[in-house]
């Protein structure tokens, strides 16, 4: 009896790491992280903060027959929300290295005015001070831009971009007389081009959804009007300029990529 109960105990120390090591080899492998593939069409929108900065400046036209009346400079500068849709198409040239090309529009409300005294060319103020206003207002940004990147992980992507841009813009100038009754005044909206750079960071949150965070630089060409008195006399005329002026945005997105992971 004694013995075949030693018997039992050395079969079962000897089926005990058997059984263990059978257990570990039924055990399944953890999944594999997905690998992620950048290549295909998407679709998303943006929001964040524009600030725009430029200078304008008015001139009398004789100058400086009219009053004596001096150029004048002022500074434009405004900031906004902005926000809008874009969408583009990538194309994973290799393991570390993605191109593509993108397009956006963007709404925002950057509207920057000033406002000056007339100064005669005797260095003093034309009592009472002749007001002189300038706005400029970006209403929307559309963009045609490039893009390139390189992966800094499967599902992380540093890239730059730039491209032709537009804007539509909307411009006002006044300068009223003194004493009151006159005004030289101009009123108008255009749409402008340019360019922008950027650059930023996007990330595959999911098999369909990249969200980004960039910076894009935006330069816009400048605009010129010349208002003519009303009524008209006395017999000059007030030319405006805007010069060319920058936007900087920055912004977050979220976008649905049409596809998944390889």
């Amino acid at each position: 009896m004694k013995r075949a109960s030693l018997a039992i105990a050395s079969a079962l120390a000897f089926a005990t790491p058997a059984a263990h090591a059978a257990d570990m080899a039924l055990k399944a492998p953890p999944p594999a992280a997905p690998v992620y593939s950048w290549s295909g069409f998407y679709l998303g929108v943006d929001v964040g903060g524009a600030w725009s900065n430029g200078d304008s400046s008015t001139t009398p036209i004789p100058d400086p027959i009219a009053w004596n009346l001096l150029p004048a400079s002022l500074n434009l500068r405004a900031s906004s929300a902005i926000g809008g849709v874009h969408a583009g198409y990538d194309y994973q040239l290799s393991p570390n290295a993605v191109i593509g090309i993108e397009a956006d529009w963007q709404a925002t409300n950057t509207a920057a005015s000033s406002t000056v005294p007339g100064l005669n060319s005797a260095g003093g103020v034309i009592a009472p001070a002749l007001p002189i206003t300038m706005t400029r207002d970006l209403h929307w940004l559309a963009s045609v831009r490039p893009r390139a990147g390189v992966l800094a992980n499967n599902a992380l992507l540093l890239f730059v971009t730039g491209g032709a841009a537009w804007g539509d813009v909307h411009y006002t100038g006044s300068l009223p007389s003194s004493p009151p009754g006159f005004i030289w005044a101009t009123d108008t909206s255009a749409t402008k081009s340019g360019y922008v750079v950027g650059g930023g960071a996007e990330w595959m949150v999911a098999p369909n959804l990249q969200l980004r965070a960039q910076y894009l630089f935006y330069r816009l060409q400048g605009h010129s009007a010349v208002a003519n008195g009303v009524p008209p006399f006395p017999p000059f005329q007030i030319g405006y300029n805007w010069n060319a002026f920058s936007t900087n945005v920055v912004e977050v997105g979220l976008s649905y990529k049409f596809g998944g992971p390889r």
